[in-house]
């Protein structure tokens, strides 16, 4: 649970409200109603009121305040005011009620009298609320009044200290006696400090200026002995002539930075600089610099809030301007000026970077796992041994990755816990926040108290999220404005979420939150100690129930987030009714399963921010359009559609629908059921298709509908919607739904999709949809439905002509275009952003625009294009694919390239992939970056290229046989990964792949098997002679025909093969000799399927490395090789081997965890298998003729056993079962054996019976029959499991 500043009840956010409803009181006041003046004089009464209020709220948010009653008297006040907010909101709530049902009169409305405005809006009723609400404030402004007296006399008070006002000083000694970790760090810095000189230097060139190097982290991260480090590191001292240390703190003083600069120049001399003006002591600081190669180190240097950027970064390069200036060094042996001198900056914030014109910023982590153990095992244990509390092991490990490598929270943690080994206490460290503010905070508290006002508000409502919370800033900042928290700049024209974006911009600039980069997506994250400064300056107005026991809420709380775990246990809790911001998090992809009550729902009475993400609703609950606060609703998709009561919602700003993994389980219920759901319009969404109800146009106060990308949004012409981002499909019908009508989504973001263009009627109808006026979409698809005709070949281009994009797009498909022109947006350049672009089924297009003048494309997919001729010159352009990385080509029947051999075009493609394009007979020669070439002629071949954004991490060569005649060698010299699918008969040179030099797996499928074996033999020869390698990794062959004499010569030539997989293989020797195995010391698996010519193995003894070995089908084997001879073999698969007819170990194979016999009907014993001590599994299945097990009581590991379809087995293992075993299935075995577990008597149950789970458990140890199957599962831990899970593995 989270924890709760003392200083609870000060109210940070109340401050902002007061603000916003003194605007609307003015506004009331200032607007067209008559009031009467009663009304008019409560109004301004109210106004003076909540003004004397927000002096004392502003005074206490300046002071530390303790006093029990004079928080009371806070709480009195913040309560008094949300009421009032209140009162007003419901006021504001009928008033936009009634805009919206007259939507397109408000200007008449506007100007409506006093009794149109009574009648609607009830004054009396809002009056009589009214006047309570001004007689509660009253109250307590009298006390208030003294409050600000005591406030002023404690603030002139001399004995008191500020807690976070202290400036921090350091010094360039280590006062650490032992350092863990960064030495990566260090040598990276050093490199760049010594070894890296600026480009101007190395060019020769004398007006070049003092490197600026800048260390970034939070604060506790370790910048400062990092920096101490450096300043102190040999390589460094030997380099510079002179080193300064200067600690800036957040306190900037030129005057005494410059002179603590100049002091360390003195070489000890008495320098009076005490009546030195600054323009002095720069005069002084340069002329001592001159010809010195110096380090200066800036540590903790902070960017003033008060001023802007400009005027930050006069102060300091007024500041550094000696520095600059001495930066030339003539150097006698190079007859010229040299760099060399740096400056190295710490601070907490990139602005800093930025404002001193940083070279490089390096970005400081917490520690490693295990630098981050040995520092606090140091500060914990001091001279005791860790190993003497072996019960803390676990614990240990859990707080080292709760500290997230911080050196700071290593330091307080280890010190709390200096001496003491109770598991107790370890265990209170997880569970409880310990860390000392006086310790932690107050060094993080100064960054807080250097934000302004909004940003410190911003960031306290941030400590809602949990540690580790994956943040998104677009949902994060619509709450920020939902809660009043984000403001218009004056005269700006910027709007709230454009404000907002600037909010989480500069908090992410001054290190508040951090940049995570997972799977190609980024992610923004609080680092556990900002998470917890959150917490601490939100003075209990915000709260968080993680996972545990929820105990006791503060009754103060206004915004609160819950674990959907938890989310019952509120049911009770009394201060539902005052909460501004309620949200259920589930931090799992996967559906909570966990419904918002009603009792709860009825109770948020005053919610702004809703986020009901964390729960599953087939429906929206009917009470959550009841809640009239309410500004912003995050809900996952419902299976019915929302309904068109959520009109309701009149002061809704921000919809927001995310992904459900419940869908897929709803929609798969029977075909009846959906049939009848879809017929009578009720279910939500067929496949990915989401719908808004009509009534949403209502809303006039939604700006903003945010839905999953998954779901594809219908947007329709009946109304008008606001901004909406996610994507949207909009269909042309010729009877109902024009594309005029998406002339009103021009706010629309994200991605769009027009489909059935074949309705459009005109060219006229299609420029009034305005696509170049939608700025905010990044992908869009135009796509056509079947045309025929003359006339739709004309209209299509008239329509795709003017359906100019807006310049920002990013990516374009255009799918079924019936024309035959490209149309003048795309040939004229006018889509300079195009990262990607798709044209498919345009069967009328023969020549393509000049898309090779597009800077930015990086994607190019050009697919069933029957009449496309040629990939010319005008293709190219001029700039000829200058970012292109992947090109797919794929069944255009008439293309031929008409560029082939200039070196000036794709010179930076990386993956090409031709399918179906029979006249291509060269491609282009000249890039060496190719690490991925495809070229198939089948379709029934499933190896498409899949188009990653990201580069691939090995080159791949996926061909045809027949196409190899297109290639040249430096093609081939990167590839690492190779498929070649032999189709027919053609030349391959050898020549051609003497430069696989950087081959790992060689894969080679017989399409035509008859052909195969020309093909192998391009790669190696009789005599075993190859162009393979000796470095390849993995060799697959399917479908092929072997020599099997020189196929064992290759092998000897391929000592790095780790992986021999041999599919369908035939031989063209007959009778085939055994497979040779002599050499292969590094294979790992070896997997054999329908290679009937394969009757034994030799030279098994090899196999020393070998981990998995998979037989499966192969009718002639005899034998296999004896387990002594495999000592890594961790799993067998031995499938249909019919004439196999034993198993055998005699030694002590103790690798094996996994043994599978099936099929094997000559097998008749498996007693020579013996002493398997790490075998877990064991499976035989089918095995006709076998009559004897092994003995299992050397098999310590096992615990699986499964024997079916044995049906001579009569007995289990003489010396019994292995008692590690947890589930066991016999099925289809003898009669005999069978009948004495259905009677639960017998040698062979007693054996069973004697197992520990049987002894400990009898009354739920069970057997059963279900199609001729006898199960029997047991849980050595006591544990009933479900039958079902634990036998179908085993059917």
């Amino acid at each position: 649970m989270a924890a709760v500043s003392a200083v609870s009840a000060v109210g940070w956010f109340v401050s902002p409200i007061i603000r916003r409803m003194v605007s609307l009181v003015q506004s009331y006041m200032s607007n067209q109603y008559n009031w009467k003046s009663e009304m008019v004089s409560d109004l301004r009464n109210l106004e003076t009121t909540l003004m004397d209020i927000l002096i004392v709220i502003s005074a206490a948010e300046r002071q530390h305040v303790v006093d029990t009653n004079q928080i009371l008297l806070l709480q009195q006040m913040k309560d008094a005011v949300s009421d009032a907010e209140d009162v007003l909101d419901e006021f504001d709530y009928m008033l936009l009620k009634q805009k919206g049902k007259q939507k397109g009169l408000v200007r008449r409305m506007a100007s409506s009298s006093l009794s149109i405005g009574k009648r609607l809006v009830n004054i009396d009723n809002f009056r009589s609320e009214l006047r309570k609400v001004l007689k509660s404030l009253e109250r307590v402004r009298t006390s208030a009044d003294m409050f600000v007296r005591v406030m002023t006399l404690e603030s002139y008070n001399p004995s008191q200290s500020l807690q976070f006002s202290q400036a921090r000083i350091t010094g360039s000694l280590l006062h650490e006696d032992a350092i863990f970790g960064r030495e990566n760090e260090i040598a990276q810095l050093v490199d760049r400090l010594v070894n890296q000189f600026d480009e101007c230097a190395l060019n020769g060139e004398h007006n070049f200026r003092t490197e600026v190097h800048t260390i970034i982290g939070v604060g506790g991260i370790g910048k400062t002995t990092l920096a101490q480090l450096i300043y102190n590191n040999e390589q460094i001292a030997d380099t510079f002539d002179l080193r300064m240390w200067v600690c800036a703190s957040n306190n900037f003083d030129k005057t005494r930075l410059i002179k603590e600069m100049i002091a360390f120049t003195t070489d000890g001399e008495n320098a009076e600089l005490a009546n030195f003006s600054f323009s002095m002591l720069q005069e002084e600081l340069e002329r001592r610099l001159s010809c010195k190669r110096f380090l200066l180190v800036l540590d903790d240097v902070w960017y003033d809030e008060k001023y802007g950027v400009h005027i930050n970064k006069e102060m300091w390069m007024e500041l550094l301007a000696p520095a600059k200036k001495s930066a030339n060094i003539y150097s006698k042996s190079l007859g010229r000026s040299i760099s060399g001198s740096k400056i190295l900056v710490t601070t907490r914030t990139e602005l800093v970077a930025k404002m001193l014109d940083s070279r490089s910023s390096f970005i400081l982590q917490g520690l490693g796992r295990d630098d981050s153990w040995l520092l606090l095992r140091r500060c914990a244990f001091g001279s005791k041994k860790p190993e003497d509390y072996p019960e803390l092991n676990g614990i240990r490990d859990q707080i080292v990755q709760k500290l997230k490598g911080s050196p700071l929270a290593l330091k307080v943690i280890g010190g709390y816990l200096n001496g003491e080994g109770r598991e107790l206490l370890w265990e209170d460290v997880l569970h409880i926040n310990v860390l000392n503010p006086n310790d932690i905070l107050t060094i993080l508290h100064l960054s807080y108290e250097s934000l302004p006002e909004h940003l410190q508000q911003c960031f306290a409502y941030c400590s809602l999220f949990p540690k580790d919370y994956r943040i998104d800033p677009n949902r994060l900042i619509w709450m920020w404005i939902a809660q009043g928290l984000v403001h218009l700049d004056g005269n700006t024209s910027r709007s709230l979420a454009d404000i907002g974006r600037g909010y989480f911009s500069d908090l992410l600039a001054r290190s508040f939150f951090q940049v995570l980069r997972y799977g190609g997506q980024t992610y923004y994250t609080m680092h556990d100690l900002m998470n917890d400064l959150a917490l601490h300056v939100s003075h209990g107005e915000c709260f968080r129930v993680d996972r545990g026991s929820i105990g006791v809420l503060p009754h103060y709380i206004r915004h609160l987030s819950v674990s959907a775990e938890q989310l019952g246990d509120l049911v009770n809790y009394d201060g539902l009714g005052r909460l501004r911001t309620f949200i259920v998090l589930n931090e799992s992809w996967f559906c909570s399963k966990v419904c918002l009550s009603q009792d709860i729902l009825n109770k948020l009475k005053s919610v702004r921010v809703l986020d009901a993400s964390g729960c599953c609703f087939e429906s929206l609950p009917e009470a959550i359009n009841d809640l009239i606060h309410l500004r912003y609703l995050a809900i996952r998709r419902t299976y019915y559609p929302l309904p068109a009561t959520i009109s309701r919602l009149n002061h809704l700003q921000v919809l927001s629908v995310q992904y459900h993994s419940c869908d897929s389980s709803r929609i798969s219920c029977s075909n009846k059921r959906k049939q009848l759901k879809y017929s009578r319009g009720e279910v939500n969404t067929t496949g990915g298709r989401f719908s808004l109800p009509e009534s949403i146009s209502r809303l006039i106060t939604l700006v903003h509908v945010d839905v999953e990308k998954a779901y594809t949004v219908m947007l329709s012409g009946m109304y008008q919607l606001p901004s909406v981002e996610g994507s949207g499909e909009f269909l042309v019908n010729k009877e109902e739904q024009s594309l005029v009508q998406l002339q009103d989504f021009n706010k629309i973001q994200g991605e769009i999709a027009v489909r059935l263009l074949e309705n459009v009627k005109s060219r006229e109808e299609a420029a009034k949809s305005h696509l170049d006026l939608k700025e905010h979409i990044s992908k869009l698809e135009l796509e056509w439905g079947p045309c025929d005709g003359a006339h739709d070949k004309d209209v299509g281009f008239q329509v795709l002509d003017v359906l100019k994009p807006h310049q920002n797009l990013e990516q374009l498909t255009i799918s079924g275009y019936p024309g035959v022109c490209s149309p003048s947006w795309l040939e004229s350049g006018w889509l300079r952003r195009l990262k990607l672009i798709c044209l498919r089924d345009c069967k009328r297009l023969e020549v393509l625009p000049p898309l090779g003048d597009l800077p930015l494309l990086r994607t190019l997919e050009v697919r069933r294009m029957e009449e496309l001729k040629a990939l010319g010159q005008e293709f190219f352009g001029q700039a000829g694919f200058p970012s292109l990385e992947i090109l797919l080509l794929e069944r255009l029947p008439k293309l031929e390239w008409c560029l082939v051999d200039n070196d000036q075009v794709l010179q930076n493609l990386k993956h090409l992939s031709v399918s179906s394009c029979p006249r291509l007979r060269a491609y282009p020669t000249h890039p060496r970056t190719l690490k991925h070439i495809a070229v198939l002629d089948k379709e029934d071949i499933q190896a498409k290229v899949h188009t990653y954004s990201c580069e691939l991490s090995r080159s791949f060569c996926r061909l045809l046989s027949s196409y190899f005649h297109v290639f040249h060698a430096h093609h081939l010299e990167s590839v690492e990964n190779m498929d070649i699918y032999v189709n027919h008969l053609a030349h391959m040179p050898r020549t051609l792949f003497n430069n696989l030099k950087s081959l790992k797996m060689l894969y080679i499928y017989g399409i035509d098997r008859a052909n195969t074996y020309s093909v192998i033999t391009t790669f190696w020869d009789e005599n075993g002679s190859t162009v393979l390698p000796s470095s390849l990794i993995c060799l697959k062959l399917g479908r092929c025909y072997l020599q099997p004499s020189s196929f064992a010569k290759l092998l000897k030539n391929l000592p790095s093969l780790g992986t021999l997989c041999l599919s369908e293989c035939n031989t063209v020797e007959i009778p085939g000799p055994p497979l040779r195995l002599n050499h292969l010391r590094m294979l790992k698996r070896l997997d054999i399927y329908k290679c009937d010519w394969i009757s034994s193995f030799t030279g098994s003894e090899a196999l020393l490395s070998l981990e998995d070995m998979k037989i499966d089908h192969c009718y002639d084997l005899e034998s296999v090789p004896d387990l002594d001879d495999m000592p890594s073999l961790q799993k067998l698969h031995l499938y249909h081997c019919p004439q196999v007819m034993r198993l055998s170990k005699t030694g002590h194979q103790t690798s094996l965890t996994g043994l599978v016999v099936r099929s094997c009907n000559s097998l008749l014993s498996l007693q020579k298998l013996c002493d398997l001590v790490s075998l877990v599994k064991l499976t035989i299945i089918s095995c006709s003729d076998l009559l004897w097990l092994p003995d299992m009581d050397g098999f310590y590991s096992l615990r699986a056993l499964s024997i079916s379809g044995c049906p001579r087995l009569m007995s289990l293992p003489r010396r019994g079962l292995p008692v590690s075993l947890e589930t066991f299935v016999l099925s289809r075995c003898h009669q005999a054996l069978e009948e004495q577990f259905q009677r639960k008597e017998g040698p062979d149950w007693n054996k069973f019976a004697a197992l520990p789970g049987c002894r400990e458990a009898r009354t739920w140890l069970w057997c059963f029959r279900e199609e001729n199957l006898l199960y029997i599962l047991l849980d050595t831990d006591g544990r009933r499991g479900a039958g079902g899970a634990s036998t179908s593995h085993w059917k």
